[in-house]
């Protein structure tokens, strides 16, 4: 007998109250952790009638004692299985919300019942507790015994003055207690296949579980979980998971709580389906979580578990090192004079940062070179589809003598996924004119008339000393013809 209730005679005296005593003799010999909660109290309606009032947290939850408390336990064996039915259905849909939205209940006795045929007194410090009049919820903790879990019937327990002796045993098995097959744990892992591009991995990816056809739930994968999830299930028509957050209605989903760490219980159709996970895209984080690798799903496991790993491979990235080339035209410069040239990021349709080549500052690369050597910027390397552009220019150093071109090259990069492949399409413009080119040559032109300076920084006019020079020459050539004139008129 599950309760044994004659409220509609019932006298009340808030004040008083008596212990709970249990036989706790279940189909197994193992001890087992039981919590109580106070769920409901006696009260008064209008009439003087006595009714059972819930008390916080299980007041808001919506279940009403009284439908099925009164009239008292019928004596038709009919209904009277039906009677404790109710009961039993009412106690584990108060355990369920003590166990989700009611979780911060505080339970007003906890202890161990072992496995005996004699009733054992809820004790505390030793001592019998006396619990008030009011109704009680006993849960006891699911345990994992010879393979198959078993877990005892949560049950209301009403105190009302004296002793109340409860019955779990043996002969009512079938009502107090459940048992299924050991549970199966699954676990899904995001795996990154890469040692040089830790930084343009996402912070965190969603993956659905799936049971066949159907999305049972959604779960974040992130360093905050070490990139696992696990969840667990037993028959293949029962899952103990989450249900999918994103679609509260899903179907076939309940709240029956059955197994400690997952919260809900669903029940499918396609029972012959297979799990599955599935890495779901997220628009905002699609180029970096997707397009740069290669996904794939590997599945291993025992017969007791079984877990899944998706792997992100990183794709080989491609890459371009833009060079340049200065030319001259005009006069020949009398020193060789250096020339700096300027790469510039100017925008990208990649969920990413632009790259540039090692050296940059920020968004800019300058390099030197000198006229007629050939000067790489470095490699811009490239691991994310999407459209890039850049400008290549010259700096005008004001350097004398020379008029700077202006030129301005544009790159546009396009980068694909092609397979297992990244591949590239450069198109470039000068001046707004598409043009094909290897290497960006700048040409200056140099004037001679300009003002050079000298490398040891003397600005002496280099004429004076060659005409002092030459009047030299010629007195040196006065000097000796004189003299051979001499010596014949001698």
């Amino acid at each position: 007998m599950v309760l044994t209730m004659t409220l509609s005679a019932m006298p009340v005296y808030a004040a008083e109250g008596g212990t709970i005593s249990i036989v706790y003799d279940p189909p197994h010999d193992q001890a087992t952790d039981f919590k109580l909660y106070k769920a409901a109290e006696y009260g008064h309606d209008a009439s003087g009638k006595v009714t059972l009032d819930l008390v916080a947290p299980f007041a808001g939850h919506g279940i009403d004692l009284n439908d099925i408390a009164l009239p008292e336990e019928p004596t038709d064996p009919a209904e009277r299985e039906k009677w404790q039915g109710d009961w039993l259905k009412a106690a584990s849909d108060l355990a369920n919300y003590a166990s989700t939205e009611g979780s911060g209940a505080d339970n007003v006795w906890e202890g161990t019942l072992h496995t005996s045929d004699v009733k054992q007194t809820l004790m505390k410090d030793g001592q019998a507790v006396i619990f008030p009049n009011a109704i009680y919820l006993l849960i006891g903790q699911e345990q994992l015994i010879d393979d198959e879990y078993w877990t005892p019937v949560p049950v209301l327990i009403q105190v009302l003055n004296g002793e109340t002796v409860f019955y779990m045993d043996k002969a009512n098995a079938s009502l107090k207690f459940e048992s299924r097959p050991e549970v199966l744990k699954h676990s899904v892992t995001k795996s990154w296949k890469d040692d040089t591009y830790k930084d343009g991995r996402p912070d965190s990816v969603k993956v659905g579980i799936y049971y066949g056809s159907t999305k049972v739930d959604t779960v974040e994968l992130s360093d905050d979980n070490s990139w696992t999830y696990t969840w667990y299930s037993s028959r293949a028509d029962r899952v103990y998971t989450s249900k999918d957050p994103e679609d509260p209605s899903s179907e076939g989903v309940t709240t029956e709580v059955l197994n400690p760490g997952n919260s809900f219980r669903a029940s499918f159709p396609d029972g012959d389906a297979l799990w599955r996970v599935e890495e779901l895209d997220d628009t905002a984080k699609k180029a970096a979580a997707d397009s740069s690798y290669n996904r794939s799903i590997s599945r291993t496991g025992t017969d007791k578990a079984e877990h899944f790993t998706i792997t992100n491979t990183l794709i080989d990235p491609v890459m371009h090192d833009p060079p340049v080339l200065k030319t001259i035209k005009g006069d020949e410069p009398d020193d060789d004079d250096t020339f700096d040239f300027k790469l510039r990021a100017v925008n990208t349709t990649a969920n990413t940062e632009m790259p540039m080549p090692e050296g940059s500052d920020g968004d800019t690369k300058i390099i030197s070179t000198e006229a007629g050597t050939e000067k790489e910027f470095g490699d811009i390397i490239f691991r994310t589809p999407g459209e890039y552009y850049y400008e290549i220019s010259e700096v005008d150093t004001e350097l004398d003598g020379y008029k700077y071109d202006t030129s301005v090259y544009s790159l546009h990069y396009t980068i694909t996924v092609n397979g297992n492949d990244l591949e590239m399409k450069l198109v470039t413009s000068k001046n707004g004119k598409e043009v094909e080119s290897a290497r960006y040559t700048f040409v200056n032109e140099y004037s001679g008339s300009g003002s050079k300076k000298v490398k040891t920084g003397d600005e002496t006019n280099l004429v004076l000393p060659a005409a002092a020079l030459g009047a030299a020459l010629i007195l040196l050539v006065v000097l000796i013809l004189k003299r051979r004139k001499n010596r014949d008129d001698e």
